[in-house]
């Protein structure tokens, strides 16, 4: 998967969103995600049915080929049920997302959003913790996954970029879980390391590493899975850097 959400703001959104749902609303459906195999054993099953329907009205009734045949189809459903049943369908809403398997149901408004965790690894999903504790999983190996991280990414993290500065300006700092960051520089696992010591920021994968000028590192590396908004602690990360 593409790691541009880490370095490129997400699109922008409207300005004026056409049925903006309310406080604590899904809002109404702007696209469907599922798993990309689903669409393939479907095409699978279709044709094989085909394949039988045409044995039969022709009665070439070859038993063997017909169990094979069927066979093949209940496989396909298993597997198609196995996908769903653990990793979901996605339906991203205007106002949150809902997460679909089989007979079950899972969804987050994202104004009840408190944390994101991205992790890319397979398989990639992006973890919703809302404030009341509940965790929603959403897949990432799904169809179009790049627009649906974009606008989670959008409507949960880029709004607090704008308060993440506006706190370090005032000199607060900022608690990441793992990283504590504010204007000076950032603490990581007993480690103290100030912007003006960092000379060069590489992304590698998921990670961040912090270089001096003579190419040693200057600091532990920023595990991207460890910090909740990534897309924030990036962007601040930048800036500091640049700034320093």
């Amino acid at each position: 998967m593409d790691l541009s959400p880490y370095r490129e703001p997400p699109p922008a959104e409207p300005e004026e969103v056409p049925n903006k749902p309310g406080p604590g609303e899904l809002g109404s459906l702007r696209s469907h995600h599922g798993v990309p195999l689903r669409r393939t054993l479907s095409w699978i099953g279709i044709g094989l049915g085909g394949f039988t329907l045409l044995m039969l009205v022709t009665q070439v009734w070859a038993f063997g080929v017909l169990i094979g045949l069927h066979a093949c189809v209940s496989i396909g459903w298993l597997v198609d049920w196995a996908l769903m049943r653990s990793r979901g369908a996605v339906d991203l809403h205007r106002g949150g997302v809902v997460v679909r398997g089989w007979r079950w149901r899972r969804e987050a408004t994202f104004d009840h959003v408190d944390q994101l965790w991205l992790d890319l690894e397979r398989p990639p999903k992006v973890t919703l913790i809302r404030f009341d504790g509940e965790k929603v999983v959403v897949p990432l190996e799904v169809d179009s996954s790049q627009q649906l991280l974009d606008a989670i990414q959008h409507a949960c993290s880029a709004r607090l970029l704008e308060e993440a500065q506006s706190a370090l300006s005032e000199g607060g700092p900022l608690d990441f879980s793992s990283v504590q960051i504010d204007s000076d520089g950032y603490t990581m696992a007993n480690w103290r390391v100030r912007w003006r010591d960092i000379s060069d920021v590489r992304f590698v994968g998921q990670s961040v590493d912090f270089l001096r000028a003579d190419g040693t590192f200057a600091g532990p590396r920023i595990d991207l899975r460890q910090v909740p908004h990534p897309w924030v602690v990036i962007h601040l990360v930048k800036q500091l850097v640049g700034r320093a």
